[in-house]
């Protein structure tokens, strides 16, 4: 009910895919993990050398440039390019000197709000749920997506809760059943 919240609700109305239809969710095929290891593959093609376990203590640049990274072991890493997937305070507030950024950007980034009223849960489950006012014509992938929501004034409280902190009886909930649209995130019958 709030002003100018609407779009949230038509959100899921607003994408299209590559067959342009209202309500058509994307999924990532192999799931979210296949983007990463495609990333992974089109670096190592390239002959990018990868590391892991090797955290980042803080970027270094001297003259608007950047010079490469130190780990946290203590080792210089050169490079003429650092690409973090940080996100934006840990990698300009916390791995660049405060110096390294004009004032006015680092107050934009100090100024994102990045606390949210959102938590993901995972489930294995045995079959897939059966949820009433699901029209039955609906493919598997089509009905690879839902929300949850008791009624409207149950969605303003979730709302309305969250922002004073509490966490309330009747949660807003998206559903993703992923499997319905990619069958090798689950054992074979499983969802």
């Amino acid at each position: 009910y709030q002003p100018g919240a609407a779009p949230g609700l038509l959100f899921h109305l607003l994408t299209g895919g590559e067959k342009r239809q209202a309500g058509f969710q994307g999924h990532v095929i192999g799931g979210m993990g296949a983007i990463t290891q495609a990333m992974r593959q089109a670096c190592l093609d390239l002959g990018v050398t990868i590391r892991t376990s090797a955290p980042v203590r803080r970027i270094e640049q001297s003259a608007g440039k950047v010079r490469g990274v130190t780990l946290e072991s203590g080792e210089f890493i050169e490079s003429a390019c650092v690409v973090s997937n940080a996100d934006p305070k840990r990698t300009f507030l916390g791995l660049l000197e405060a110096d390294a950024l004009p004032a006015g950007f680092r107050q934009q980034v100090q100024a994102i709000r990045m606390a949210g009223p959102c938590a993901k849960v995972n489930f294995v489950l045995g079959e897939e749920p059966r949820l009433a006012g699901m029209p039955p014509d609906r493919t598997p992938a089509e009905r690879s997506f839902f929300t949850l929501i008791p009624t409207l004034q149950d969605a303003e409280d979730c709302y309305n809760l969250s922002r004073r902190g509490e966490v309330p009886e009747a949660l807003w909930v998206d559903c993703v059943l992923a499997s319905n649209a990619d069958p090798t995130l689950a054992p074979e019958g499983k969802h």
